[in-house]
């Protein structure tokens, strides 16, 4: 009986380790996730309002007539005050991205 128990108990520390590996490759292979509210459109410009995995604030600005997206990095606790600073992340050409 003795070799039996000690059997299961073998399977069952492979099948934790197993089981453990698994959680950690998903949880460091699992991509930043992004959050985004509805959008407004005025004129030419289609805005965008998301946030982060990692708890950034990102106004996003799609200019339709320029073929553009640009991210700008934003601190909701200062957004309502004058001069508050707007980080700009990145711009992507649409044309090269959808290559047009």
């Amino acid at each position: 009986m003795r070799n039996a128990q000690n059997t299961t108990i073998v399977l069952l520390l492979i099948s934790g380790a197993i089981l453990t590996t698994l959680l950690v490759a998903t949880y460091i292979a699992t991509p930043t996730a992004y959050a985004g509210d509805s959008s407004v459109r005025q004129g030419n410009c289609i805005v965008v309002g998301m946030e982060t995995q990692v708890g950034q604030d990102i106004v996003c600005v799609i200019d339709v007539a320029a073929r553009q997206v640009n991210l700008y990095k934003i601190n909701v606790k200062d957004a309502f005050k004058p001069n508050t600073p707007v980080e700009l992340l990145e711009t992507v050409n649409l044309d090269q991205m959808f290559r047009r």
